[in-house]
């Protein structure tokens, strides 16, 4: 099965768009630093349908900051095969506004390590082309 092409945007960040089934695909900014597999905010994943489970924890973002989050999962389409995948789901605490969705080619999640593994992601920024090489076991 060839491999999943991304890109990288005007900023240089690696971007791969995830099919999610019976969904418009969902572009996620590739993490490494993300050990999950998918991480969207409330509204995200009320608008692709991710079901949310009741299991909450608390994660340390890459900022270092706390945040509450509740795990759900979603069907998506990887390597050519439908996958639930874990969806970390953020919570919004009160102190912050809600953003409008993004309507606008803005990545509306993270792509963690736990998607990629056990595969081979390869970023080059010389010509802007991001792969995701399946590895089967």
């Amino acid at each position: 099965m060839p491999g999943l092409i991304g890109s990288l945007d005007t900023r240089r960040r690696p971007l791969m768009r995830v099919p999610v089934s019976g969904k418009d695909d969902l572009l996620a900014i590739i993490d490494t630093a993300f050990t999950g597999e998918l991480l969207v905010d409330e509204d995200v994943a009320r608008s692709w349908g991710v079901v949310v489970l009741d299991v909450e924890a608390e994660i340390e973002m890459g900022d270092g900051s706390r945040r509450d989050v509740k795990q759900g999962l979603l069907t998506v389409v990887w390597f050519g095969r439908e996958h639930d995948a874990t969806v970390q789901v953020v919570r919004r605490s009160t102190s912050q506004p809600r953003r409008r969705l993004r309507q606008d080619g803005e990545p509306a999640a993270l792509l963690g390590t736990e998607m990629i593994a056990p595969g081979i992601l390869n970023v080059n920024f010389s010509s802007g082309v991001v792969t995701i090489e399946e590895v089967v076991p």
